[in-house]
């Protein structure tokens, strides 16, 4: 009797793993906000764990379509050519924006320049960084952005143009600045196991401001609706390697308010040089 009492129980059981309950996988949903947000991620061709971050970066950019723009900035610690490299990722905006930072290791991110719980604006290890992008996405946004370029391949003259709203009155100093980033750039980078990969490919990574690198002031006490617009031009430089203009975005980002006029980021555009 219990050896027929033993076959029953282990046949309900059996019977009860295959039915599984189905699992609700839930639907994404875009953020209902017109704010994009800036990561400044700092890196470097020795940062073992900074592939990992470049990921990380690279993951939320395709969630979240268009709100999310990055900028990788090689300076600092780890940020020395390798003795396979063949550029030097460094530039010297880059090296002054990392020397206004405090952190303690990286990769790390200024995610909107804003400060979080760590108290640094850089948040190193990148497990975080999509919680504090999402954090973001909450505020409200307070300023319109927009950039528009134009490119003469015969001169390789770069011509970009920034429109600043308000979309409400706001106190304090701002500044506007603008970068231009290159991506699809193949070097040596080391990875998380120690081996350099020769043939890595960087994106976003910071080649020049055309504002100074801690911006350009826009003024104080922005009143609503009043149009800010700013023009830049470069000449892009002749390399067989780099500088490739179908590489190159331009980056543009307000700071400032009533905290600093270097932070927090109120909102951030970017747009290509060719389409």
């Amino acid at each position: 009797m219990n050896k027929i009492l033993s076959i029953i129980f282990f046949t309900l059981i059996l019977s009860g793993c295959c039915n599984e309950l189905p699992v609700e996988i839930p639907k994404f949903t875009p953020p209902e906000t017109d704010k994009v947000v800036l990561i400044e991620e700092l890196t470097g061709v020795s940062c073992i764990n900074c592939p990992d971050g470049a990921t990380v970066i690279r993951n939320m950019e395709q969630k979240y379509k268009g709100q999310v723009i990055s900028i990788a900035i090689h300076a600092g610690s780890l940020a020395e050519p390798l003795d396979s490299s063949k550029y030097d990722l460094r530039c010297e905006d880059g090296i002054n924006l990392e020397k206004n930072w405090e952190y303690y290791g990286k990769p790390a991110a200024a995610i909107d320049r804003v400060i979080f719980e760590e108290s640094y604006i850089p948040v190193t290890g990148s497990t975080s960084w999509q919680a504090y992008v999402e954090e973001e996405f909450k505020k409200e946004n307070v300023l319109s952005i927009n950039t528009t370029t134009g490119y003469d391949s015969l001169t390789r003259e770069l011509k970009v143009f920034v429109s600043v709203i308000p979309l409400m009155d706001l106190a304090g100093n701002f500044k506007l600045n603008v970068a231009l980033t290159e991506s699809h750039i193949i070097d040596a980078q080391t990875l998380s196991d120690g081996s350099v990969k020769e043939d890595y490919e960087f994106d976003n990574v910071l080649r020049d401001m055309l504002t100074p690198w801690d911006g350009q002031s826009i003024g104080s006490g922005l009143k609503k609706d009043e149009i800010i617009l700013k023009s830049f031009s470069l000449t892009l430089p002749e390399d067989e390697n780099l500088w490739k203009p179908e590489n190159i975005k331009v980056v543009a980002f307000v700071t400032g308010g009533e905290e600093s006029d270097m932070r927090p980021v109120l909102n951030a555009s970017e747009s290509k040089i060719i389409e």
